[in-house]
């Protein structure tokens, strides 16, 4: 019975909106470039904005798609 339950709550529509759109890297890239301060302290993750804001076209690639899968789920 449990994972009936589970299943159906899967399976049910929750979104009473529509999706939102995926997030481009070049939004991605701008938001590095002009919101990101490269002299901040370091977080947890110990990655600078320096960091950020050099990162390459693949590293920007990766992180939009971790940004799209955060909003798809």
């Amino acid at each position: 019975m449990e994972e009936e339950t589970i299943t159906n709550e899967l399976h049910a529509p929750h979104q009473m909106t529509l999706p939102m759109k995926k997030i481009r890297i070049n939004e991605v890239k701008n938001v590095m470039q002009r919101k990101i301060h490269p002299k901040k302290a370091l977080g947890y993750d110990l990655i600078t904005g320096k960091v950020l804001q050099e990162l390459s076209q693949k590293g920007l690639r990766a992180i939009t798609q971790i940004y799209n899968a955060i909003l798809r789920i």
